[in-house]
This record gives C-alpha cells, structure tokens and sequence, in this order.
C-alpha cells in the first residue's frame, strides 16, 4: 500500500541522457514543455581536457538558469555549483522553460565534457516540493511587485506628460484668444478711421 501511494505521489516520466562540449565563458541550452507541478531533475558530472587529455588541476564553475520563454523569459531560477552536481525544478504554471548552463573555467584552453541526466516527474515528495514551491512563488511575487513599480511609474509619466500637454494647450488657447480679440480691436478702429474719412470727403463734396 505504501509503495502504491508513493508512485501515485511521485510518478517519473523517460529519463533522458545527453553529453555535450563547452568552452569557458559559453552557454549551452534546452528547451522542455513542463504541466503545472511537473518536476525536473537534472544531474551532471562535468570534466575538464586539454587536447583530448583529462585535466585534473582546473577549477570549475557552472550557472544553471530556468527561464519561462511563455512569461517574456521570466527568470525563474538561479544556481551555482562546482564540476558535479545538479537542480531540481517545479514548474508552476503551463509551458515553455528554457533551462541554461553557463561555463567559467580557471585554464581557458580547457574544454569541458558535460554528461547530463534529466529526469521530469508529476510530483514531489512533501517536504522538497513546499520548500521549492515556496521559494518559486515569493520570486514570483517580488517580479510581480517589480512590475507594477514599473507599471505605476509609467502611469505617472504619462499622466505629467499630459499635465503638461493640457497646461501648454491652455496657454496655446489663451494666446490664440487674445490675439483675435487684439485682431478685433484692431479691425474695428480701422473701419471707424475709414467711416470718419469717407464723412469727411461726403462733409467736402457737398
């Protein structure tokens, strides 16, 4: 019965196995589909050769990164380790996750040979999956956050951008304004000028 509920609880997908080559300071990646509550387990052994020979005395740095390519590549997960190791990831929400490794090399004539194992389950157990859950949904909430800063900011802007559109309208409009009536004025008294000169000349003709 116990083994029942743990396959039920912790249901593992086709493991895949890849190696790959890379340089210092290079970037390799993958794509995977994951469902929400979908995990992936990778674990990988990297070493180091010069001119097809094992190197021993080299220092290795990797950056693993999960990014949501469906969400404008949200970073969704940053990790360092050495030569050896791994991450476990749990998708929580539907689609795309681009998963990256970055190389830093101490010897950079060093090339390095990345044996990698991927494995994508349903469900973890309680205790990793709350603490990953967890951590996953507060770097969430803080992007979040992010964005409505930004958001905010850019709807204060606009809104002095518009301030200052309406205030320059306004003055626009006054200056408009006060040409015409200045323009009336002007036309008024010339045509008064010119009735008193054509009285003038009618006073003269008779």
């Amino acid at each position: 019965m116990l083994l029942r509920v743990l396959f039920l609880h912790f249901a593992p997908l086709p493991i895949l196995g890849l190696h790959f080559y890379m340089r210092n300071d290079s970037t390799r990646c993958f794509y995977e589909n994951l469902a929400v509550q979908h995990i992936i387990s990778a674990k990988f052994n990297a070493t180091a050769t010069i001119d097809g020979l094992y190197e021993k005395e080299v220092d290795i740095d990797l950056t693993l990164t999960v990014s949501e390519t469906f969400e404008n590549n949200n970073l969704a997960m940053t990790k360092h380790v050495k030569s050896f190791g791994g991450f476990d990831f749990t998708a929580l929400e539907s689609g795309e996750h681009r998963f990256c490794i970055h190389s830093a090399v101490s010897k950079a004539q060093c090339v390095l040979r990345v044996e990698m194992n991927l494995d994508i389950a349903t469900l973890r157990p309680p205790g990793v999956a709350s603490a990953q859950h967890r951590q996953q949904a507060k770097e969430r909430i803080n992007r979040l956050v992010k964005r409505l800063e930004v958001l905010r900011s850019h709807q204060r802007t606009v809104k002095n951008r518009e301030k200052a559109v309406t205030i320059l309208g306004e003055r626009l409009h006054s200056k408009v304004l006060s040409g015409s009536f200045f323009q009336a004025i002007v036309s008024v008294a010339i045509c008064l000028f010119q009735l008193r000169s054509l009285r003038g000349l009618a006073g003269l003709n008779d």
